[in-house]
């Protein structure tokens, strides 16, 4: 009916009431079976069981209220008082167990306003209660599975966030790089234009130089100047774009804003 050692599980309760407690318990395992649920002792923990419904597991208090009694103080109680003729003896007031029994669920701040206490009432006992008691748990097990659910939405939402987010990173990443060298082949090409412009210019000075010497010297530096304008002129070296590029992480950080280029649940600053 209960694993071993079920009396572990009755700590809170009196011995007059163990044994109705234990039928409790075992009423509780055979309605939680029925409902697909199951019941075991909590390890190292006296006063507790665990139930698990639906991937669902949560801990659930066996105790037994108690109420204030007076008694006669004992000899032994009177022997340490100092009591004078004239005084009366006083009776102690004592908890007494009251046999009304009670299940508890501990407090837990992810179910705000849930109930999680039943007990022995003046119109029902607790053996009428169990149905709400594995009914509540199954309420728990729900919302823990809405929640859990509309967690993994939320993470598979943010991964194809970041995903969408480094396709149009790397999209914007060649997109620049083909940009640069745009921009550098034009700026190379009006080099080389203004450069054989100037050797024109220079070739035509050469040209009137009356000193054969003069003449010979701009004529060389003339045709440096083109060798140098030619290889610097794109055109003239078949102007290609860039070749492809696989960009790194690091390569993509400026196109991905408050994304990391290393996952969607890392800080956009950290380097792994």
């Amino acid at each position: 009916m209960i694993a071993p050692g079920p009396k572990r599980a009755l700590a809170g309760v009196s011995d007059t009431s163990a044994g109705r407690a234990l039928h409790l318990l075992g009423e509780l395992v055979e309605e939680a079976a029925r409902r697909g649920a199951r019941v075991s002792l909590a390890d190292n923990e006296e006063g507790a069981i665990w139930v698990a419904v639906r991937g669902y597991e949560s801990k659930l208090l066996i105790s037994e209220q108690y109420e204030p009694t007076e008694r006669s103080p004992s000899a032994a109680e009177l022997g340490q008082r100092k009591l004078y003729a004239w005084q009366r003896v006083q009776p102690v007031v004592v908890p007494a167990p009251s046999g009304r029994l009670t299940f508890e669920l501990p407090l837990d701040y992810a179910f705000p306003g849930r109930r999680r206490r039943w007990a022995d009432g003046e119109r029902q006992r607790l053996e009428g209660k169990l149905t709400a008691v594995l009914a509540e748990l199954e309420a728990r097990a729900e919302i823990v599975a809405q929640r859990r659910g509309a967690e993994e939405r939320a993470r598979a939402d943010r991964r194809r966030q970041w995903e969408q987010a480094m396709t149009a990173a790397q999209q914007r990443f060649r997109e620049e790089r083909r940009q640069r060298a745009l921009l550098d082949q034009v700026g190379a090409w009006a080099e080389a234009r203004d450069i054989l412009a100037f050797c024109d210019a220079l070739d035509a000075l050469a040209l009137g130089q009356p000193d054969a010497n003069d003449a010979a010297e701009l004529g060389s530096w003339s045709k440096r100047a083109r060798s140098h304008a030619t290889a610097r002129d794109p055109l003239a070296n078949r102007p290609l774009a860039p070749a492809e590029h696989e960009p790194g992480p690091e390569e993509l950080r400026p196109f991905l804003g408050h994304w990391s280029p290393y996952g969607p649940d890392e800080p956009p600053s950290r380097k792994l």
